[in-house]
């Protein structure tokens, strides 16, 4: 999950429960604190740093990005990765384009702020690569959603791994779902696809379990069938080996962000990370540089499943009679045309007020993904 969505989630619910005691907690600790969000992996083009830097909470703003900073990876076997930053500001890539890091090698980020944050330097702990089983098996299940009429069907999504060898006893799984939907007026480009990240937090301790065989572990359940599974959809799971104590970050992560009461239990300062501030030890840093090994699975879901065409209400056609559609207001810009009918008599129109009905990049692309014929 994106550790800037839970923080936000975590401060909003500073203001929530404050609100509901009567009472304003400190909260000052956090204003202007910078986030360190990092990866190293053993995949190509799968490491990646993100910086950022909270506004006092009064302000309600998502946090800023911090672009110009000095980045770099150094390794226990003395090499020294540098990193870019690109057009997306704030994000830093290896400059090295096949850089990818390697299992049993410690990895230590460091980085360098400007002016405007204090010629700060920030580092992390020397942090080792593990291995990571593959994924065994990724698979779905049909299931009737209760309470719908007429009766729509959904399907829950799972996994199969196991670590017989005792290599990896923490397990971190993200996933990026896609599906093609088709828009329901005619149009140049009418078939579509998107893609989205995961917004939540799995993660599993094997060590209890006899064989290290982690069986039927949940990944996602659609619950709302309608454009992801009428057509053809895609989820590909990536697997994540973690070290103990970012497992435990992690678990703290998501008990508060999971939680809707007892906020005095769990604050955001119990958060150990992996990072420190060179020049000033006390300061607060949110985030954590991550260094794992990556084993991912694909799976296709083309089964048709009940109440997937539904009929979108948000694309309701409006018909509008007239023999002068360039006389409409805002014909193009709020309206558009879908279908014309000015031969008949009377002659008129059916138009939309809804962009996602017209064109593929309201929600997705036009363009076919590389991946999407690789189950044919």
């Amino acid at each position: 999950m994106n550790f800037i969505k839970i923080i936000a989630l975590i401060l909003g619910l500073t203001i929530t429960v404050s609100c509901i005691n009567d009472f304003t907690p400190v909260t000052d600790e956090y204003s202007d604190a910078l986030i360190i969000e990092g990866l190293i992996s053993d995949q190509p083009a799968g490491s990646y740093v993100k910086l950022s830097v909270t506004y006092p909470l009064w302000k309600r703003k998502a946090p800023k990005l911090v672009r110009g900073c000095t980045v770099s990876i150094t390794d226990d076997s003395g090499n020294l990765y540098t990193l870019k930053e690109t057009s997306n500001y704030g994000v830093y890539l290896p400059d090295y384009p096949d850089f990818r890091g390697v299992i049993g090698r410690e990895y230590t980020l460091r980085v360098e702020t400007t002016k405007e944050f204090g010629f700060l330097t920030y580092e992390s702990e020397p942090t080792g690569m593990l291995p990571v089983p593959p994924i065994d098996s990724l698979y779905y299940q049909k299931k009737v959603i209760e309470d719908t009429r007429p009766a729509v069907e959904g399907c829950d999504i799972f996994l199969d791994t196991r670590d017989t060898e005792n290599i990896c006893q923490f397990f971190k799984w993200e996933y990026i779902e896609t599906w093609e939907y088709h828009l329901p007026f005619e149009s140049i480009n009418k078939v579509c696809w998107t893609s989205i990240n995961s917004d939540g937090i799995s993660i599993k301790n094997s060590s209890g379990i006899s064989g290290g065989a982690i069986k039927k572990q949940p990944v996602l359940s659609i619950n709302n069938p309608r454009e992801k599974l009428d057509i053809k959809y895609s989820i590909q799971v990536r697997q994540y080996s973690l070290n103990e104590n970012e497992f435990l970050y992690w678990d703290r992560l998501k008990n508060l962000s999971d939680q809707t009461g007892g906020l005095y239990d769990i604050i955001p300062s119990d958060l150990q990370n992996n990072l420190y501030c060179v020049e000033d030890s006390r300061r607060k840093i949110l985030g954590y540089f991550s260094v794992s090994a990556v084993s991912t699975k694909r799976l296709f879901i083309k089964e048709k499943f009940q109440g997937s065409e539904i009929f979108d209400y948000r694309c309701e056609p409006e018909t509008i009679y007239t023999n002068r559609p360039d006389t409409i207001p805002d014909l193009n810009l709020n309206l558009w045309i879908i279908e014309d009918h000015l031969d008949q008599k009377p002659p008129y129109i059916i138009c939309t007020r809804n962009t996602g009905c017209v064109f593929c990049e309201a929600h997705g692309t036009s363009v076919k993904p590389d991946f999407w014929d690789d189950d044919k």
